[in-house]
């Protein structure tokens, strides 16, 4: 299991700095599937939290996993007030086939250096193709 507290820091790797620097989700809630912690220092203000969640199921004959870790944010807009955004991170792979738990590491780290590297990023958030 995670620690009750997850620190992160979002002025880690080379993405753009950010103004929140390191925050640290405390654990809120927890069940047999998932976790939700928040930031305890913005709970009143600009609400931040972070789900992990799990979820298994048969398709096509195959017993699958999917993970997902979410963080959701607010930011207040000084015209539209409290404004909410959401970052989705989904794993969906196989269990009991050839597909090891490194090929999922390896395809993880592929897309965390596709959005590392320069200018990636701000294209995926200006939804070019």
């Amino acid at each position: 299991m995670y620690s009750e507290d997850i620190a992160l820091n979002g002025n880690a790797g080379t993405l753009p700095v950010t103004a929140e620097g390191e925050l640290t989700y405390s654990l809120v809630s927890l069940s047999t599937n998932g976790s939700r912690r928040s930031v305890s220092s913005l709970a009143n203000t600009t609400p931040q939290s972070l789900s992990i969640q799990h979820q298994e199921q048969t398709r096509n004959g195959i017993k699958r996993r999917r993970s997902a870790v979410r963080n959701d944010c607010t930011v207040d807009d000084t015209d539209e007030g409290l404004v909410p955004y959401s970052v989705h991170f989904v794993v969906d792979s196989p269990i009991g086939t050839a597909v090891t738990a490194d090929n999922v590491k390896a395809a993880i780290g592929r897309l965390v250096v596709f959005l590392l590297v320069s200018g990636n990023c701000e294209k995926l958030l200006n939804g070019e193709p």
